[in-house]
């Protein structure tokens, strides 16, 4: 059976860390640059639930912005934690019955983890994958018909 689908572009904002190896603060913003950075990474789809539980994949269309921001010791063998904000622009399709009830009813966000209370995100990289600790994020969905912003709970 053919469904209408919809076609949805979406930003989506994510606030990460992960651990580094580095001499200094300076150094650690450095590493991360080096290791995580958009001629490096090779996400071509993120999946997305919503809190019914539904799993949607979107296509990763581009990187608008990856930034490290702070670098916070960790006190042990020379790690640090670096905290920083990737956006990406997505693409995707969801069935056009489902669409609108679900735009506005609900939050799509990236899948828990098995551990809680943290999600964690494995991005890969052409290096090796890169485990984050996502901290925050927003998804902002964005139509011709329908302009939605489903804000997703800061999950520390």
């Amino acid at each position: 059976m053919m469904t209408n689908r919809s076609l949805k572009t979406a930003t989506l904002n994510v606030t990460l860390s992960f651990l580094v190896h580095a001499r200094s603060k300076c150094h650690a913003l450095k590493m991360a640059s080096f290791q995580f950075n958009e001629e490096n990474m090779s996400l071509d789809r993120v999946q997305l639930v919503c809190e019914q539980g539904m799993k949607y994949w979107m296509k990763v269309e581009g990187v608008n912005m990856i930034e490290w921001t702070n670098a916070l010791s960790t006190g042990y063998n020379n790690q640090f934690k670096v905290v920083g904000h990737i956006q990406l622009r997505l693409s995707g399709q969801i069935p056009q019955e489902k669409q609108d009830e679900q735009v506005k009813l609900t939050s799509y966000r990236l899948p828990r983890s098995s551990v809680p209370p943290h999600t964690v995100w494995v991005i890969p990289t052409t290096y090796e994958p890169i485990f984050t600790q996502v901290l925050s994020q927003t998804l902002e969905l964005n139509n011709s018909n329908i302009q939605a912003h489903a804000m997703i709970q800061k999950s520390m």
